[in-house]
């Protein structure tokens, strides 16, 4: 056998074989195939002769296209390279999401069609790599909505000079670590600390005036006058009254002799 015999009967064992999987038998648990049919129930032959089937015969592909041309079970398409049953193939089509029935039309274009559609789906892939995701849009909105909020003025021009605002003063804080009086710290017992003594209160101070200064000696004298004994009805007090009531009295020495006599 020479080599061309050779591949003449490798390729018609190849068509056999692909016979065998339009077969009523294969068709009816076959689905994978059947999802591959378009609207008129073609398949492309080189889809079904990668099948492991078909590919262990070591067959050509050319080979095998003019093997399909005299099969009487499938019907060969030349322009599309694709085949079918020539009987009831209708039936064995599957439905589509869009409610039809099989896939869209296998369609060869020629190397140049081809390859224009090829560039326009790069330029269609690299326009959508381009366009900016949704998160990413919405992290720019929001951080534009921050640098659009208004920040706290940290300084103002007033006649032509920067002036800068003025802190805020620190508020001081009570300490907190003083003991109570009484308290015990460690062995010992903390006694509060004596009051510092108090300037004097009748002291007049150093910056009044001289009438302020009348006027609180003037308050003191008639605080010293209010300190003497009065008279019930005058208010005045009686000198001369005292003075008579200790002359009637007799002297000590006197009143002795006296009492020594009458004895």
């Amino acid at each position: 056998m020479t080599p061309a015999e050779a591949k003449k009967m490798a390729a018609e064992y190849a068509v056999k074989q692909m016979e065998w999987y339009f077969s009523v038998h294969n068709l009816c648990s076959d689905v994978f195939m059947r999802s591959y049919m378009d609207t008129e129930g073609y398949i492309p032959v080189a889809f079904v002769a990668n099948f492991p089937g078909c590919a262990s015969l070591g067959a050509e592909f050319t080979d095998i296209l003019e093997a399909l041309k005299s099969s009487e079970m499938l019907e060969f398409d030349e322009a599309n390279e694709t085949m079918r049953l020539r009987e009831g193939w209708d039936m064995w089509i599957l439905p589509n999401a869009s409610g039809g029935l099989g896939v869209p039309r296998y369609i060869k274009l020629s190397e140049d069609e081809a390859a224009k559609i090829a560039a326009q789906q790069e330029a269609q892939a690299a326009a959508k790599s381009e366009e900016p995701s949704a998160e990413a849009t919405m992290n720019g909105a929001a951080a534009v909505e921050e640098d659009a909020s208004p920040a706290a003025p940290t300084a103002a021009t007033e006649g032509g000079e920067e002036v800068t605002a003025a802190e805020p003063a620190p508020v001081e804080t009570p300490p907190t670590d003083v003991p109570a009086e009484g308290a015990t710290e460690g062995s010992s017992t903390v006694e509060p600390s004596a009051p510092e003594a108090s300037a004097d209160a009748n002291a007049p101070a150093a910056d009044l005036t001289d009438e302020q200064i009348a006027e609180l000696e003037a308050v003191v004298l008639q605080d010293d006058e209010d300190d003497l004994p009065e008279d019930d009805e005058t208010g005045v007090t009686d000198v001369t009254a005292d003075a008579a009531t200790a002359a009637d009295q007799p002297a000590p020495a006197e009143a002795a002799a006296a009492g020594a006599s009458s004895a």
